[in-house]
């Protein structure tokens, strides 16, 4: 079943009055449910631009993007919200935590504005625990280390039982063996739980992870293989 589809999509940047960066240029792709795809290149190539429109915090300068079986182009930017809130988890390189609160904190913070719930919370806690963060449930951001920050913010994308994770270099402040865990981590997610996962990352050791390479190269797929 298809749950990503992207139609003649296009990201074109201005800069001056004559010159053009087309960062997407015609993308036409289908990601299926349950799929574990990564999005690779080189620096420029444009592979975050394109993982940053399909989490809706891009707008494309031209075509459709269609998630679960909705044309996020008709959304206005409350109901984008929604949709981000839930359906899409998002995982950075740079963890994007917020300092001086806990894991805990960490996890459920996104979910502050609707009313957090006793039972969200035991939730938050229970995915930690799977994650490995039993001991680190209240530590400070300040005290863990790279390969715990990331597992944290694994927890945070989880928490709202999405459909699909975006991973945007998730790996490329780790070590290469910490790098692998949380790579088994995103692999163990998918094959269990399900969830679609799309990958960006530039690392050839990371990409074979994945089920599927989508390679990009000045903005235009040039390679999109299963394995």
């Amino acid at each position: 079943m298809k749950l990503i589809e992207l139609k003649n999509l296009k990201k074109h940047y201005n800069i001056g009055q004559s010159n053009e960066i087309r960062a997407n240029d015609n993308i036409n792709l289908e990601i299926k449910e349950g799929e574990f795809a990564a999005i690779v290149g080189a620096s420029g190539s444009g592979k975050s631009t394109l993982l940053h429109m399909i989490g809706c915090l891009d707008y494309p300068t031209s075509g459709q993007i269609i998630i679960d079986n909705q044309d996020i182009s008709k959304l206005n930017d409350s109901e984008l919200a929604k949709l981000r809130l839930k359906k899409i988890g998002f995982v950075f390189q740079t963890f994007n935590l917020i300092p001086g609160i806990s894991s805990l904190e960490n996890v459920t913070i996104s979910l502050m504005p609707y009313g957090l719930s006793h039972t969200k919370e035991e939730e938050a806690k229970k995915l930690l625990k799977e994650l490995g963060m039993e001991k680190r449930i209240y530590h400070n951001q300040s005290k863990l280390s790279g390969g715990e920050k990331q597992r944290v913010a694994i927890a945070r994308a989880l928490i709202n039982n999405p459909k699909i994770i975006l991973a945007d270099e998730p790996t490329g402040q780790l070590d290469s063996k910490t790098g692998n865990e949380i790579m088994d981590l995103l692999k163990k997610l998918n094959k269990e739980k399900k969830i679609t996962i799309i990958l960006v990352t530039h690392s050839e050791s990371i990409m074979k992870h994945a089920k599927r390479i989508i390679r990009l190269k000045d903005g235009k797929i040039i390679e999109d293989k299963k394995k």
